[in-house]
């Protein structure tokens, strides 16, 4: 499941509102969401913990519209399956203003990232039918804001 994630071109395949992610390098990527009325957003990230199998933790290099960061930790439960916990967390441009607006949307993107995780889910259990008899996993999404 980890190395699924670790390809981050894989992501737009489960995540609705990630049109697309280039990878750089081993390190860098860069990646592309559309917003409503067909806007795009775009950055540059890099990734700044790898614990192949354990942890994946990256964030928006330095000039991003949205700074952003986030961690995906998989961890193996006693039933047999693998929790997926994600943490994101974001600042956004305009200061104070920036920051009342984010946390009128927070609730509406913590449920997109939630929607993103379960679409995962699904998208995973027929990508990996076959071969990994696991498929009832467990996930969880947490939801950071940080203001500046």
């Amino acid at each position: 499941m980890y190395a699924y994630w670790r390809q981050l071109n894989n992501l737009p395949l489960f995540m609705a509102h990630l049109h697309d992610v280039e990878v750089l390098d081993s390190k860098r990527s860069h990646w592309t969401i559309k917003l409503a009325g067909n806007v795009k957003l775009e950055w540059d990230a890099e990734i700044t913990e790898d614990k192949p199998g354990e942890e994946l933790a990256w964030r928006s290099t330095e000039g991003a519209a949205i700074a952003n960061a986030g961690k995906v930790r998989f961890r193996d439960t006693e039933e047999d399956s693998t929790e997926i916990l994600v943490t994101f967390t974001y600042r956004p441009p305009a200061g104070f203003v920036g920051a009342g607006l984010a946390r009128l949307m927070n609730p509406a993107f913590a449920q997109l990232v939630r929607h993103d995780i379960i679409r995962f889910k699904q998208h995973w259990k027929k990508f990996r039918r076959r071969t990994i008899p696991r498929t009832d996993d467990i996930l969880r999404a947490n939801l950071r804001i940080t203001n500046p």
